[in-house]
């Protein structure tokens, strides 16, 4: 009875979001999160780019998204492990690619299929490993009480660079196309050169999370100093580390078939959601309706996707990651049945603009709710190899979803199976997503540990079955709940 009542308190202490007052140095935690959200651009950026491929011809245009998708599933897939070797390493071997892309399409431009193909399966590489490294470092310097909106970064930066494409691309659109593709890969060498100097040379610590693992006490706390400023805060999120400190690396026959695969389970299926809710398809038929507008019609969707992303900002930490997932799938739903329905009583002639303002609230829908959510979600319940692998389904999905436009007649049933699959969305949201704002990694893999019963600290390789364990995990309790003054 005493240990059923000390359980209850510690469970409800537990699973409260953290509440103690944030003291952090703004200058420098701000400078770090524009300089790793330069790869978020970067990432932007290069998916802009599909939109103006249309200067070659259709089929070699198809080829060169299939190139580039496949291989950002590999990046994505290696991008997680990657990061052992640490963060900043990870980031300056993925920019010495896209620099070398860059130079390549600059000096050779497109007239050389091998240069054209290897550049593409490079520019594909470096975008799928950003994709997984980004949300995972800026998880890793972020305080608990502003993660989200640190988060939320990387999907503005997404489309800041996006924006970035279209305008370039907008203002270029008179040169020829020799010329033009040699322009559109300045951008990326500049940003790649910009992001490995202020990493040399002024943010030069690593992640947190990955010092205390490697045994760098001293580097870890130099780091942590760099970014809190109040003695309470630094000495809190030190006693978090060390409490993960000898864990070993997540295996993936850990994070498939141990304690994670809860986790993991959430975020692919997060993942699914996002994806086959249709935007890449939205896009597609949006920008056809828009360009009879004129060149400059896709800016509007770019805007609108910037807009959206903000709002997330906003919001995120104060509403909270289900919530925000809740109205943005509600709302996605609604669209897709309208836009389904415009498509049934569509004629040739007949005027677009209802459509564009359903597409528009259906995409800054998405850009509040799936779109950023999605990333944050991952980067705070998966482990590294877990959020590689959750990143590498994101691109085979949208691959998938990017393939479909160019089925004859698609547009007349497609919308409303991604309606219905949002809709499912939904209910799975309800019932399965848990709320993650403001908690610790420990209070959120609790969260999803199959038996109540577990230890937050339980080590991943410990099954819960183990009856020896269950009772160890149990009184491992009264070591969690420290003093944190």
């Amino acid at each position: 009875e005493y240990m059923g009542f000390f359980y209850k308190m510690a469970e409800q202490q537990l699973v409260e979001p953290i509440k103690e007052d944030l003291i952090y140095s703004r200058s420098y935690l701000y400078g770090q999160i524009a300089t790793i959200a330069i790869g978020s651009l970067q990432f932007g950026y290069s998916l802009g780019q599909l939109h103006y491929w249309t200067k070659d011809s259709v089929n070699v245009r198809d080829i060169e998204e299939d190139i580039m998708l496949t291989f950002a599933i590999l990046g994505a897939f290696i991008g997680g492990p990657l990061s052992h070797i640490g963060r900043r390493k990870s980031f300056l071997y993925i920019n010495a690619i896209v620099f070398l892309f860059s130079i390549i399409m600059i000096s050779a431009g497109h007239s050389h299929v091998a240069f054209l193909i290897v550049c593409r399966a490079l520019q594909g590489l470096a975008t799928g490993a950003f994709s997984a490294l980004v949300p995972l470092f800026l998880r890793e310097i972020s305080p608990v009480q502003i993660s989200g909106r640190i988060g939320a970064t990387h999907q503005i930066s997404i489309t800041l660079g996006l924006l970035a494409a279209y305008i370039i691309g907008y203002l270029m659109r008179e040169l020829e196309a020799e010329i033009f593709i040699r322009v559109m890969y300045i951008f990326p060498a500049v940003c790649a050169l910009i992001q490995c100097f202020l990493q040399i040379r002024v943010f030069i610590h690593e992640s947190p999370k990955y010092l205390m693992q490697k045994g760098m006490l001293k580097e870890c706390e130099e780091a942590l100093a760099s970014i809190y400023s109040s003695y309470e805060n630094l000495y809190n999120e030190i006693l978090e580390l060390k409490r993960q400190q000898n864990k070993p690396p997540v295996s993936y026959k850990l994070l498939f078939g141990g304690i994670y695969a809860t986790q993991l389970m959430a975020g692919c299926t997060l993942c699914f959601f996002q994806q086959l809710t249709g935007i890449n398809l939205v896009n597609v038929y949006g920008v056809q309706f828009l360009d009879q507008m004129g060149s400059y019609g896709i800016l509007i969707f770019g805007c609108i996707n910037f807009v959206g992303a903000i709002i997330a900002f906003i919001f995120i930490d104060s509403t909270g990651r289900k919530r925000l997932l809740m109205i943005g799938t509600i709302i996605i739903t609604m669209c897709l049945l309208l836009i389904q329905i415009y498509f049934w009583a569509y004629q040739k002639g007949s005027s677009a603009a209802l459509l564009i303002v359903i597409m528009s609230i259906f995409i800054g829908s998405f850009g509040f709710s799936l779109g950023p959510v999605f990333w944050i979600y991952i980067s705070e319940i998966l482990p590294e190899k877990g959020i590689g692998f959750a990143t590498a389904l994101h691109w085979v999905l949208s691959l998938l979803v990017v393939t479909l436009h160019r089925i004859d007649k698609i547009h007349l049933f497609i919308f409303l199976i991604f309606a219905l699959i949002s809709l499912m969305g939904v209910v799975y949201i309800l019932k399965k997503i848990p709320e993650t704002a403001k908690l610790r990694e420990r209070t959120i893999k609790y969260l999803f540990t199959p038996q109540r019963y577990a230890s937050p600290d339980i080590s991943p390789e410990e099954s819960p079955r183990s009856s020896e364990k269950k009772k160890q995990s149990l009184l491992q309790h009264t070591s969690d709940f420290e003093p944190t003054h």
